[in-house]
Parts: structure tokens; sequence; C-alpha cells
């Protein structure tokens, strides 16, 4: 989330860093997950996540198995939110389908009718004739509280009303995406280097 059209960084499901580029062959971005990688598919996507949360859970049974002799070691290991969490998702993730959890990985319907005209994605560029890949997903740390909450630089607005959330790919019809290919693709072909950003009010 930025204050203004320059939104790169973003925070996966597990709290890792994440690239916000996109790309144009069948590699996905680096440090991309691979339940986020828009071209595997989605049984692929579900099962590289749900062997992640496997390998959480064991390594919170390992800990656990350590200090087995310790019954209070023990009980704060189970007591943990982090032990928690990942027991809980190890559970949604029983009887959740591949196309379910592809639509919960890739869409935040939520965040872009919070944002309305401020949310910026790849059907903008499209919208300008830009080919910039497959985008990646919403950002989960861009929440509904996030965008509900008071700006910090605009007291007594919302964040949802002072900040674009706008994708900034790492390629442009094939091509490096840099602020001159944007000056080339928009201010020399449309006339105004903010027809990108106007484009949201057509």
């Amino acid at each position: 989330m930025a204050n203004g059209p320059n939104q790169k960084d973003t925070k996966v499901p597990n709290g890792t860093s994440a690239s916000q580029g996109s790309s144009n062959d069948l590699t996905h971005p680096a440090n991309l997950k691979p339940w986020e990688d828009q071209t595997r598919s989605p049984a692929e996507r579900l099962n590289s996540y749900k062997e992640f949360v496997r390998e959480k859970v064991s390594e919170i049974l390992a800990a656990a198995d350590r200090v087995s002799d310790d019954p209070a070691k023990v009980l704060e290991i189970r007591d943990d939110p982090e032990t928690k969490r990942w027991v809980t998702e190890a559970q949604k993730l029983k009887d959740l389908s591949a196309e379910d959890f592809r639509k919960h990985i890739d869409f935040r319907p939520e965040v872009r009718e919070l944002l309305g005209k401020n949310f910026l994605g790849s059907k903008a560029w499209r919208s300008q004739g830009i080919d910039v890949g497959v985008a990646p997903p919403i950002p989960a740390s861009v929440t509904k509280e996030l965008l509900e909450s008071e700006c910090p630089l605009h007291p007594g607005q919302k964040v949802k009303d002072t900040h674009i959330l706008m994708l900034v790919p790492k390629t442009v019809n094939g091509e490096a995406y840099t602020a001159l290919k944007l000056d080339e693709l928009c201010a020399k072909r449309k006339g105004s280097g903010d027809r990108l950003i106007d484009s949201r009010y057509q």
C-alpha cells in the first residue's frame, strides 16, 4: 500500500516478504511461494501449501517431543499462538478444494470493493493495451481493517481514500518495466503521463 502509485513490497500468507512484480513467462517471480504462482494448476498450488503447513506442524510436534519430560514446556508450546495458527490452518485445509483455495489466495474482493477506483491492477494496465503478464495476489497485509483505519498522513480520512494500491509489474509487453518505459507507453503514446491513473475514471 502506498500514498501514490508506487506499491512494490508485500506480505505473503506466512508473513515473509515477497515480490509484487509479475512475469510474462512460466516462471514465478523471485520469492513468490509455489502456492501463489498463478501459472501452476490449482491442485499443485494447494498441495504445495498443504506440504508447507505439514512441515510447520511437524516442527511444532518435534519441539514438543524434545521437551516431553517437562509438562510445563509442552503446555507452553501447545498454547503458543503460532501452534494454534498452524494447527487451525491444517484443519481448514482438510476439506478445502483446490479451486476454493485458488480463489482464497488470488481474490480479495473486499479489498477491491473498499478501494474502488484506488485499486489499479492488471485490468487497468490492459485497458491501455499493455500486457503485464500474470499478476501476483493482493498482499495479505492489505486488510479491511487497514483500509478502514485512519490515514496517518491525512487525519480525519481513511487509508482507503488517501492511498492507491497499484500493480508495479516486472515486465510490460515482454520488456523490463522502468520509469522510462512508463513514459514511453503512456506519456508519448497517449499524451499524458497520468493516462494510466486516469483509466480508473473511465
